[in-house]
């Protein structure tokens, strides 16, 4: 599964590897260095903005860090998350596929797929 920031599959691209998950996407970012120290540090939760999911994969897409809240389940390529009411709100994910390492994972009980 691999998202980027901006719309259209612009901006800075994130992957994730076949059923593995992000809690909390404030501990994802952009990080600037200098002569080896940190510089600067720029989370890209609630900044996801399109998405490419892989055939045999799934991404479920959530509100809050921990998969909590309001949720969305993609599959296929989404070029906009404006089109499916959820750009800049992702605070953690999961990327579900049918092959690679496999980790428990809970279904959601009424999610919306787009």
């Amino acid at each position: 599964c691999r998202f980027w920031t901006d719309a259209g599959w612009e901006g800075v691209e994130f992957e994730l590897s076949a059923n593995y998950m992000a809690r909390d996407l404030a501990d994802w970012g952009i990080e600037t260095t200098f002569l080896g120290r940190l510089v600067s540090f720029k989370s890209i939760n609630n900044k996801l903005s399109s998405a490419m999911v892989d055939d045999g994969c799934f991404m479920e897409m959530f509100e809050y860090a921990d998969f909590r809240g309001d949720a969305r389940i993609i599959r296929g390529d989404v070029r906009n998350f404006a089109d499916i009411g959820f750009n800049d709100v992702t605070s953690s994910l999961k990327c579900h596929c049918s092959h690679g390492h496999q980790e428990p994972f809970m279904y959601l009980a009424d999610p919306q797929v787009h």
